[in-house]
């Protein structure tokens, strides 16, 4: 998700407890709705974590809230894609569950899958075109990822 420095600018954030410093929360997704007048949307945690959270909004002036990277992410290529996407993951795995979401989150793509060499791909041909979200769950880790069917 990219940031600017205007109103639109929500960040989640995460705190273990009261003494804890807040964290801007990483691993969220953010699906636009509505018009861009209505400024609706819908986020998405990937892992909820005990604690307090609250929404902030993202200011480059901010201090004393450090960014949180607890997860590790996919590759994609070729971002756009026309008829095969390569999906290369951060570490190896022998089994994958993979799942692809259009726009409105509806399930369009569901596989297991055995990578080969931390890498596989996934033909595109039946996507129409527009933006998709990749899901890829290895045991105990999920990892996700954006991308544009031309």
């Amino acid at each position: 998700m990219g940031f600017t420095t205007t109103e639109d600018s929500l960040v989640l954030l995460h705190r273990m407890d009261e003494s804890a410093e807040w964290a801007v929360v990483n691993n969220v997704t953010f699906q636009p709705g509505g018009n861009l007048k209505d400024k609706v949307g819908l986020f998405r945690l990937q892992k909820l974590l005990p604690g307090d959270y609250a929404f902030g909004i993202r200011d480059a002036s901010m201090v004393g809230v450090k960014e949180e990277n607890t997860s590790p992410t996919l590759s994609i290529f070729p971002n756009p894609v026309d008829d095969e996407l390569v999906i290369t993951l951060p570490f190896p795995t022998q089994a994958a569950e993979v799942s692809v979401y259009d726009a409105t989150g509806k399930a369009v793509f569901t596989r297991n899958i055995k990578p080969s060499n931390n890498s596989f791909s996934i033909k595109t041909a039946f996507l129409t075109n527009g933006a998709y979200s990749i899901l890829v769950k290895t045991g105990d880790k999920t990892l996700t990822g954006k991308f544009i069917k031309n």
